[in-house]
């Protein structure tokens, strides 16, 4: 993915904490500057795993589109 750069954000939600089992969690932040990056997979997902993942993300992270290297694009949640 371009035009982000991998950080760290601490979670203060108590319940996220309890299920992820770490209270500082990877964040994608946005980066403009050129050979801004980050390596990943992309995962085809069902509506409703979607939903379930909205339903998990903090309020510290927007899901948002972003650019592939390929050209296609992909939803990532990044920090807000």
């Amino acid at each position: 993915m371009t035009g982000h750069r991998l950080g760290e954000v601490r979670i203060e939600d108590p319940r996220v904490v309890e299920l992820s089992g770490s209270a500082v969690h990877p964040a994608l932040i946005p980066d403009r500057s050129s050979g801004a990056e980050v390596p990943g997979t992309v995962f085809t997902l069902t509506d409703e795993q979607l939903a379930a993942a909205d339903d998990y993300e903090v309020d510290a992270y927007r899901r948002v589109e972003v650019p592939l290297r390929s050209g296609r694009t992909a939803w990532v949640y990044a920090l807000s």
